[in-house]
């Protein structure tokens, strides 16, 4: 089977709580009218053949593919679906593509929900979580996913260093959770960095090796 080739400019998303027994015919005019759709492909097992419940979306432009965004993320929900239809930009391999941030210097009394107005002023959020230890006490630190680059920078931009939240010793270090944050460097900020905690599954929320220091509280 020959892979599509896209035009330059093109705008791939990923399409997440699809029914399973939706087929592209049926999604494309659910989001046909936001722009001109150059594929819907919907994910399958290779082995069943059996959707797996998400699917690919390209536009022809990024603009267009940002009003779908706009107009369905967690806005609609497809007919025989459970949950919110989640609309993102796609990444190689089928994973919905967002912007992890680390947020360290937390108060240990914080949840998640003290933690959300924080950081909603600047975009959409799609998830939060405080890391806990085996009790079920803060570890001081968390991570806040955004949907789009400029609001994680904009967070970064704002808070990293300079926000001091009730409770917390010192302000927030808020930097890319990734080991390479989107400008290509690693992030900075934290003491005796390298301490590769490997803290993979947590709902996909996993640390991978990253070098993090002590950022949170001893």
């Amino acid at each position: 089977m020959s892979i599509p080739v896209h035009p330059p400019g093109a705008c791939k998303l990923f399409v997440g709580q699809v029914p399973r027994q939706m087929t592209e015919q049926d999604l494309k005019p659910i989001f046909e009218p936001f722009g001109n759709i150059l594929e819907v492909v919907v994910i399958k097992d290779k082995m069943s053949g059996q959707s797996k419940g998400c699917a690919f979306v390209v536009y022809s432009t990024k603009a267009e593919a940002d009003n779908c965004m706009a107009g369905l993320h967690m806005k609609v929900t497809l007919p025989g679906a459970a949950s919110l239809i989640q609309v993102k930009y796609a990444e190689s391999g089928g994973q919905p593509a967002d912007f992890k941030l680390f947020v360290g210097m937390l108060p240990r009394t914080a949840s998640e929900e003290d933690v959300r107005p924080v950081f909603s002023q600047f975009g959409s959020i799609t998830e939060i979580a405080i890391i806990r230890g085996p009790g079920g006490e803060s570890r001081g630190y968390g991570f806040v996913r955004f949907q789009f680059q400029h609001e994680a920078q904009n967070a970064i931009n704002t808070l990293n260093g300079v926000y001091q939240m009730d409770g917390s010793p010192s302000p927030l270090v808020v930097k890319f959770a990734d080991l390479k944050d989107r400008g290509g460097r690693r992030p900075v900020g934290g003491m005796g960095g390298g301490m590769g905690m490997g803290m993979g599954g947590m709902g996909g929320m996993g640390m991978g090796g990253m070098g993090m220091g002590m950022v949170g509280w001893a």
